[in-house]
């Protein structure tokens, strides 16, 4: 009996602990950081945008929490909270714009602010810098370029200053180095908001050669036009692959076990935007009898219509998302 009294006696205290507990329970509103602050391009499209997620940058165990959010100049960027996501969307024209976020519980009786500064910039100048892929062989008006362009609309002026032949190296004399060639010079003096690099298809042709020295000449190219514009972003992309037995007898096993690897390492060591469109093909083999010109002229490694413009439209995406 004794022992029957001492379990109802101790579920009895637990149950009014619970009860003290429930009634007594401590809620909490707290920073844990401040989003920081952004740069965001706009090109042909009216703006670009960016969200957060406020539960990132507050801690609370209060279910009651109410956000707010303003802009310091809407004509910069407007700002917009759904639940806890907060969208701040970038408008044409430049200038900076402070966005304050307020986080309030009646709950936790406490207000918490979160805050950062969002600046817009207008990319207008883009170089496309390589090889036959870039400037497009024998068919200009069917390089990626060109759609580039067409995507990006009336607002950014996209150049091409790919050249026929090229290479990073110059290891073949038939495939000259870029770097100091006439159009290298101009694509310098163009002073571009973006640079577009593809190059190193040509180089797997004397790969024994290229190799030793691939990753300093393509560092150059990345050092010129860095400081020409310190500000410059620059999107390396992969070599794409090759038909078996191409016109040009170019190694699609050097480009894609060898060249590759290299350009996904420098884009890495040099903090460039990587676009790795050879893997694309790996990935969907399928799409290289498209992608590629394997018609009766049986060219097999310059890019056809779908190609270029595939290739122009996953720059674009990249471009839209700085």
């Amino acid at each position: 009996m004794k022992k029957i009294i001492r379990i109802a006696l101790m579920l009895s205290i637990a149950t009014v602990c619970l009860v003290l507990s429930a009634c007594g329970e401590h809620y909490t509103l707290e920073k844990a950081a401040d989003p920081e602050d952004v740069t965001k391009g706009y090109f042909g499209k009216e703006h670009s945008s960016v969200s957060y997620d406020l539960g990132t940058y507050i801690t609370t165990n209060a279910d009651d929490v109410i956000f707010d959010a303003t802009s310091s100049d809407e004509s910069v960027a407007e700002v917009g909270i759904d639940n806890k996501t907060l969208t701040v969307t970038v408008k044409k024209g430049e200038g900076e714009a402070l966005i304050n976020i307020t986080a309030t519980s009646e709950k936790a009786k406490n207000s918490v602010s979160l805050s950062f500064t969002v600046r817009a910039e207008h990319y207008s100048k883009i170089a496309c810098i390589g090889d036959s892929l870039t400037y497009g062989h024998t068919w200009h008006d069917e390089s990626y370029p060109v759609y580039l362009a067409e995507y990006l609309g009336k607002d950014v002026e996209v150049r091409n200053f790919g050249v026929n032949g090229a290479s990073v190296t110059g290891s073949l004399d038939k495939n000259p180095r870029y770097f100091g060639s006439d159009m290298y010079s101009q694509s310098i003096a163009y002073d571009a908001d973006i640079v577009i690099i593809l190059l190193g298809t040509n180089d797997s042709k004397a790969w024994e050669d290229a190799e030793p020295v691939f990753q300093k000449h393509y560092e150059a190219l990345i050092a010129a036009y860095r400081k020409i514009n310190p500000d410059v972003r620059i999107i390396a992309v992969t070599s794409p692959p090759v038909m078996e037995n191409n016109k040009f007898s170019t190694p699609g096993e050097v480009i894609n076990n060898e060249v590759v690897p290299l350009q996904k390492q420098i884009a890495e060591e040099n903090d460039l935007t990587l676009l790795d469109f050879n893997a694309m093909f790996l990935t969907n083999p399928d799409v290289l009898n498209e992608f590629l010109r394997g018609d009766a002229a049986f060219d097999g490694i310059h890019l056809s219509v779908q190609g270029a413009e595939c290739l122009a439209e996953l720059l674009s995406e990249i471009i839209y998302s700085f």
